[in-house]
C-alpha cells in the first residue's frame, strides 16, 4: 500500500499572469469590476481550478450588458473573460443543460455547468461551474480542464471496436457470462488522466467510452474507456458501488427486524413516487410488485419486514431531501424510488444501479436499515448532481457524501438504535462496532485527515473510496457536534446548517474529478454564499466550517505524488561507476532477451529525460521481456543503484515489472528486493495470483504494478554485493489479455556517494592567488587588461583580504569563468547562488551561474549590479533544477565604458528538495502515455 508524500497546494505567479491576461482582453460585454479575491491552481495541470470573489465585492457586469441575457448567456460572458485562466478557449465550453437556481441563499444564485470539448468531442470529466447572481454579478468559477488541448479527434477504431473491447474486458474481469452483458452505445471522448486520477504525466488521448451493463440484474455498470487508436483499456470502474457492507461471518448473531422510525418532518413537496418489489432471491429486476406510495406499510401485517423497511426508509430519504433541501427525489424532478428486496441468493449487499435500489438478504441480519438506505440512495443524488467519479479522491468523497446523508438521516429520525455510544457509527445494527466510525475513523483503519499516514494511496478499493471517505466523515462530525482535533477547536453548528453547506457544495461546485481540496473550497465558498439565507447561516458559522475543514486538512492536497528517491543523501554526491541515459548508442551497452519483443533500447517515445529512454511495452499477450546490461561492473563497498522511471501497467495488478541483477555474467538472475531499497517506493503491488486466473509468469509476486502516476525514482543498496561483478536488467511481464503503455526507465546509474563540497565554486572569495595574470580555479582568457584580483586594500573586499575587481575601459567587455562539475548536481533539484557585489559609477555588471540540460531550457542564476555607486551588498537567487545537468559554469562579466565592479565571496549550494518524496518536474506532455487506472 502506498503512503506517498503529500504537498500543500501552491498558487504560482503564472496563474495570476493568466488571469491578468484574461482581463486585459477586450470583450463585447463591458465589465465594471473583475478583480477576484483568490485564484487557486490545479496541482496536476498547472492552470486555474478556482477563481472566487468575495460575495460583498463580486465581479460586476455593466447592467446594460446583462438586462436581456439568459442565465446561461450571462455565465457565457464571464467565461469569455476567464476561460483562458483555465487553459481553454471559451468557444470550447458547451452548456451541460443543468441550471440550478438556489433557494437557500440571501440572493438567488444561478449555477451553470459547462463541458469542455474539442471539435465537438467532450473531454471526460472536464467541466467548469459558474456561480453568479441573477443580476449578473460573478461569485466563482471552478472546475477541471485539459489545458492547451490539441488533438486529432478522428478515431482509428470504430465505435463497434470500442464496444467489443469494453465487453471483452468486462467479461474477463467481472466473471459474468458474456451472454448476460451488453455494451451500451459508445461515446467518443477525450481522456486526460490528470483530471480524474492522481496522474501527473499524461498526454490526452481520444477514447471510446462504453458502459457495459447486465441484462439479468447483476451489479454491473462497468465504465470502460478504450484508446480510439490502439484499443488499449485506459480507464475503468464499476458505477455500481457494490463493496460488501459486511462480511456475513462478522454479522451480529441474532437476525433482527429493522426499526421503523417516524417520517422526517412535514412533507413539503407532496408524496414521493415509490414502488417496492420482491426479488424472490433472483437477479432479475425489479421482481414481483409488492406496493407503491399509497401503501403504508408495504405489506399487510408486516408479512415482509425487509419490504416494509425498504419502502419506509425510501420514503424517509425522500422526505429528508425534500424537507432539508426542497429536492424532489434523487434527480430533483420526482424520479420514482424503486426498491427490490430479497435480491439474488445469499447476496450480502445493497446497491443503487442508476434506476433503482436492490437489497440482498444473505447477511444473516437485515441490511435494510435507515443509514444503509439513505447511503445508497444518496449515490443516486450524487449521480444527478456533481457526478463524482467512483475512483480515488472523487470516489472517496462520493462514499463520504452517502455516509453523511445516511447517518444524518439516522440521527434525525428518532430510531431506538441511536445512543451516545453509537452516534456517528455507520451500520451499528450490522456488526457490533459498525463498519465505519465517522467520529473516529481510525478505529476502523480509515484516515481522519488528508495527511494521515493511513491515507490509502494505491489502486485497491478503487483507489481507497471506502477508506479515504473517513476524511470527509470526520469533517462532518466536527462540524455538527464540535470538538478539538489536530490542534483545531471547532464549535458545532448542528445538523441542519451542516447539511445546507454540504448540499450547496454537492450541487453548486463539485465536478466529476473533484478532490478533497475542491471540497474545502466548495465548503468555504458555499458557506459564504449562504450567509443571510434561509438556513440561518452566519459568518461565525462559516468560521467553524473553515476550522473543521482545516482540522482534517482538506486544504492540503492529498494528491499523492510519485516518490523520487535522491541519488545521494544531503551533503554527498554521486561518483559514478556506470551511468546510462540512453542518449548515445545505448544498444552497445544493453541487449533485449526474453520471450517477446517488449523493449526499445533508446526509445524516442515519451522520454523521461533527454530525448531517449528505455521503454518496455505492456503487451496484450503473454510476454516476459528483459533489457539487460551486456557487461558487468566490479562493485566497491557501499555501491548503489539508482534510476528514474514511469510505469503504467494494466490495471488491477495483472501485468508488471521487476529489477534483477546477476553476479555471474548473466547466467542466472536474482530479484532486487524491497529489503535492498534505500529510498523510493520499490514494489508496492502484488500481482494477481494464478489462482485468480493470472497467466503472468510473475503472478502473485511483488512488482511495479498499476501506475506510478508520474516520474518516480528508486535507490537500492548494492552493499551486499561488494567485491562482485554485477549487471542489471529490467524485466517486464504481462498476462495473456489486455495491454497498456508499459514502462519507461532512464538515467540508470551504479555509483557510490562521496562527500560534496558545501560550496560548489572553487576559490570563491579569490583568496588563493597565483602567478600574475592567473587566478587559481578560474579561466582568465577573457578577463582583459586592468581587471584582476586585488588584495589588502581597504574597502575592496567584503570578507577576507581579496576580491575580484573589474576596471571598466571604453567599449571593453571582460569576463572571468569557472567550469563546474555537472555531477555535483546529481540528485539535487534546487540551487542557490549568492555573492557580494560593489560598484563605483558602474554599468553593465553581473555574475551568473548557467546550468544546461539535455532537454530543458538552461537555468540562469544571475546577480546583477545596479548602475551607479553602491557599497558591498549581498545578492542571492534560487531556482529549480529540472533534470540532470549536462554542463555548468559560473561567469562574472562587466561591460564599460567606465566605472568599476568588485566581486567577492561567491557561493553556489544545492539542496535536495526531494528527500521527503517530492516529484521531478514533468517533462513535455508524453505522447502515447496514459495513466490513472
Amino acid at each position: 500500500m502506498r503512503h506517498r508524500g503529500l504537498h500543500r497546494l501552491a498558487v504560482s505567479a503564472l496563474i495570476w499572469v493568466l488571469v491578468v491576461a484574461a482581463l486585459s482582453t477586450t470583450f463585447a460585454a463591458p465589465v465594471n469590476q473583475v478583480t477576484p479575491a483568490s485564484v487557486i491552481q490545479h496541482r496536476q495541470t498547472g492552470v486555474a481550478s478556482w477563481i472566487t470573489f468575495n460575495p460583498a465585492s463580486p465581479g460586476i457586469l455593466a447592467q446594460a450588458s446583462v438586462r436581456d441575457l439568459s442565465d446561461q448567456q450571462r455565465a457565457a460572458v464571464w467565461l469569455e473573460h476567464f476561460a483562458s485562466a483555465f487553459g481553454v478557449d471559451a468557444s470550447s465550453l458547451q452548456p451541460a443543460n443543468l441550471v440550478l437556481t438556489s433557494a437557500d441563499t440571501a440572493q438567488p444564485i444561478v449555477t451553470t455547468r459547462w463541458q469542455q470539448t474539442i471539435n465537438g468531442v467532450p473531454v471526460y470529466g472536464a467541466m467548469l461551474v459558474v456561480n453568479a447572481r441573477q443580476d449578473g454579478s460573478l461569485l466563482s468559477i471552478n472546475g477541471e480542464t485539459s489545458p492547451a488541448l490539441s488533438l486529432d479527434t478522428t478515431p482509428a477504431t470504430s465505435a463497434a471496436d470500442g464496444a467489443s473491447a469494453a465487453l471483452d474486458y468486462t467479461v474477463v474481469r467481472s466473471g459474468e457470462a458474456r451472454e448476460t452483458l451488453v455494451p451500451l452505445a459508445p461515446q467518443l471522448v477525450v481522456y486526460d488522466a490528470r483530471i480524474v486520477t492522481p496522474q501527473t504525466r499524461y498526454q490526452p488521448r481520444l477514447a471510446w467510452l462504453t458502459e457495459v451493463v447486465s441484462t439479468v440484474g447483476a451489479p454491473v455498470r462497468q465504465i470502460v474507456l478504450t484508446d480510439a487508436v490502439t484499443g488499449e483499456v485506459l480507464f475503468t470502474f464499476n458505477k455500481i458501488h457494490s463493496a460488501p457492507w459486511i462480511d456475513p461471518d462478522t454479522a451480529l448473531a441474532v437476525p433482527s427486524a429493522p426499526s421503523i422510525a417516524p417520517v422526517i418532518g412535514p412533507r413539503v413537496l407532496g408524496s414521493p413516487d415509490m414502488a417496492t418489489y420482491d426479488g424472490n432471491n433472483l437477479q432479475t429486476l425489479p421482481g414481483t410488485f409488492l406496493c407503491d406510495e399509497a401503501d403504508d406499510p408495504c405489506t399487510v401485517g408486516g408479512a415482509d419486514t425487509d419490504a416494509d423497511a425498504a419502502h419506509e426508509f425510501a420514503r424517509q430519504t425522500y422526505d429528508f431531501y425534500a424537507t432539508k433541501h426542497l429536492r424532489d427525489s434523487l434527480d430533483g424532478a420526482g424520479m420514482q424510488l424503486i426498491s427490490t428486496v430479497h435480491y439474488s441468493s445469499g447476496y450480502c449487499n445493497a446497491f443503487w444501479n442508476g434506476t433503482q435500489m436492490a437489497y440482498g438478504d444473505g447477511c444473516g441480519v437485515t441490511i435494510v436499515l435507515d443509514d444503509v438506505v439513505g447511503h445508497e440512495l444518496t449515490h443516486g443524488v450524487t449521480e444527478f448532481t456533481s457526478n463524482l467519479i467512483y475512483q480515488y479522491e472523487s470516489g472517496a468523497m462520493n462514499e463520504s457524501f452517502s455516509d453523511i446523508w445516511g447517518e444524518l438521516l439516522d440521527l434525525s429520525n428518532g430510531t431506538v438504535e441511536d445512543t451516545p455510544a453509537n452516534r456517528w457509527v455507520i451500520g451499528e445494527e450490522l456488526v457490533a462496532s459498525g463498519i465505519r466510525n465517522m467520529k473516529n475513523p481510525p478505529l476502523k483503519s480509515d484516515p481522519d485527515r488528508t495527511q494521515s499516514p493511513i491515507f490509502y494511496l494505491d489502486y485497491g478499493d478503487v483507489g481507497g473510496v471506502h477508506i479515504n471517505s473517513g476524511v470527509g466523515n470526520k469533517t462532518v462530525y466536527l462540524l455538527v457536534d464540535g470538538d478539538t482535533f489536530n490542534s483545531v477547536t471547532v464549535t458545532g453548528i448542528g445538523i441542519d446548517k451542516t447539511l445546507a453547506v454540504y448540499y450547496r457544495a454537492q450541487t453548486s461546485f463539485l465536478t466529476p474529478g473533484s478532490m478533497y481540496v475542491d471540497l474545502y473550497n466548495a465548503l468555504v465558498t458555499g458557506c459564504g454564499q449562504l450567509v443571510g439565507g434561509a438556513a440561518g447561516i452566519t459568518a461565525a458559522d462559516c468560521t467553524q466550517v473553515q476550522n473543521a475543514a482545516q482540522a482534517t486538512e482538506l486544504d492540503e492536497p492529498s494528491l499523492f505524488l510519485p516518490v523520487v528517491a535522491p541519488v545521494c543523501t544531503a551533503g554527498s554526491v554521486a561518483s559514478d561507476l556506470f551511468f546510462e541515459d540512453f542518449e548515445v548508442n545505448p544498444t552497445s551497452r544493453w541487449v533485449e532477451t526474453g520471450t517477446a519483443t517488449v523493449w526499445t533500447i533508446g526509445s524516442t517515445s515519451s522520454p523521461i529525460s533527454g530525448v531517449q529512454s528505455l521503454r518496455g511495452l505492456d503487451l496484450g499477450t503473454l510476454s516476459d521481456g528483459r533489457a539487460e546490461m551486456n557487461s558487468s561492473i566490479l562493485l566497491p563497498a557501499n555501491a548503489k543503484l539508482h534510476f528514474i522511471h514511469n510505469y503504467d501497467f494494466e490495471i488491477e495488478g495483472w501485468d508488471g515489472g521487476v529489477v534483477e541483477y546477476s553476479t555471474d555474467g548473466g547466467a542466472s538472475w536474482s530479484r532486487m528486493t524491497n529489503a535492498m531499497l534505500e529510498a523510493g517506493e520499490g514494489y508496492v503491488d502484488n500481482l494477481e495470483t494464478a489462482l485468480n486466473g493470472n497467466t503472468n509468469v510473475l503472478a502473485g509476486q511483488e512488482a511495479f504494478g498499476n501506475s506510478s502516476f508520474g516520474v518516480a525514482a528508486e535507490r537500492y543498496s548494492l552493499a551486499s554485493l561488494s567485491g562482485q561483478s554485477v549487471r542489471i536488467r529490467f524485466r517486464g511481464t504481462s498476462d495473456s489479455s489486455f495491454g497498456a503503455p508499459g514502462w519507461w526507465v532512464d538515467d540508470v546509474r551504479i555509483y557510490t556517494c562521496v562527500a560534496a563540497p558545501s560550496n560548489l565554486i572553487l576559490n570563491p572569495g579569490f583568496e588563493t592567488t597565483g602567478a600574475p595574470g592567473t587566478i587559481p580555479s578560474w579561466n582568465t582568457t577573457n578577463l582583459g587588461a586592468g581587471n584582476k584580483v586585488v588584495c589588502n586594500k581597504a574597502g575592496q573586499s567584503s570578507e577576507g583580504v581579496c576580491a575580484l575587481r573589474f576596471k571598466g575601459q571604453p567599449a571593453v567587455s571582460a569576463s572571468l569563468k569557472q567550469t563546474l562539475d555537472p555531477t555535483l548536481f546529481a540528485g539535487m533539484d534546487e540551487a542557490t547562488f549568492s555573492g557580494w557585489l560593489r560598484g563605483a559609477n558602474a554599468s553593465g555588471g553581473k555574475v551568473m551561474v548557467k546550468l544546461k540540460f539535455a532537454a530543458s531550457s538552461p537555468v540562469k542564476l544571475k546577480l546583477t549590479l545596479p548602475v551607479g555607486t553602491t557599497a558591498f551588498t549581498a545578492y542571492s537567487v534560487t531556482d529549480t533544477i529540472p533534470e540532470p545537468v549536462t554542463s555548468a559554469f559560473v561567469k562574472a562579466s562587466y561591460t564599460g565604458p567606465a566605472g568599476k565592479m568588485w566581486v567577492d565571496d561567491l557561493e553556489l549550494t544545492v539542496v535536495d528538495m526531494r528527500r521527503s518524496a517530492g516529484v521531478l518536474p514533468p517533462p513535455a506532455a508524453p505522447d502515447g502515455f496514459r495513466g490513472g487506472n
